[in-house]
């Protein structure tokens, strides 16, 4: 099942990469500021449309972060470690300012994977995530940008009330672009 996903993924991305449209990879590491921890990204992406200073960028999208609740103490109950891997869909709305500094503003619909575990026990479970992003790229060379990503995670979840995870959060992010 895994496999006929990626297959049709790849089919459905193939006549954009293989055609004149820019197609760009990029990554990203931030802090979530609720969670309090790391959180990093990569991207794959392409423009589907663009006029003299605005594009429609389609990307594919992963994120990683993960963190330690302290246990209980009840009863002897160990730490619990919780690892959050989105993976959205986005869309990205691209406003060059200028030659060098562009504006963007986005959104994106997916799944994230949520692997709980604690003494050696593990629950893993695929949850809705949708994400929206704004931020700003600066050219450094003729297919190099540096930015910045502000974003709001939203993950439909079931972790359990104690270890005050919540819903949604909000992440400040550098990033890094490669335009092909």
């Amino acid at each position: 099942m895994k496999l006929m996903k990626l297959c049709a993924l790849i089919a459905l991305l193939s006549p954009f990469t293989l055609s004149a449209t820019p197609v760009y990879i990029g990554a990203g590491a931030g802090y979530l500021l609720d969670l309090e921890e790391a959180y990093f990204t990569s991207r794959f992406g392409f423009n589907v449309a663009q006029t003299e200073n605005v594009s429609h960028n389609i990307e594919l999208e992963g994120g990683y972060a993960t963190t330690t609740f302290e246990g209980s103490g009840l009863l002897g109950a160990d730490d619990y470690r919780l690892t959050i891997l989105p993976l959205t869909l986005n869309y990205r709305y691209v406003l060059a300012v200028n030659d060098e500094l562009s504006t963007f503003l986005g959104g994106g619909l997916g799944s994230a994977r949520l692997s709980l575990s604690q003494s050696g026990d593990s629950e893993r479970k695929w949850k809705f995530a949708a994400q929206a992003i704004a931020g700003a790229s600066y050219r450094m060379s003729s297919n190099f940008f540096l930015g910045v990503t502000a974003r709001y995670l939203h993950i439909d979840h079931d972790v359990p009330s104690m270890l005050d995870f919540g819903n949604d959060d909000i992440s400040i992010e550098v990033s890094a672009s490669v335009v092909f």
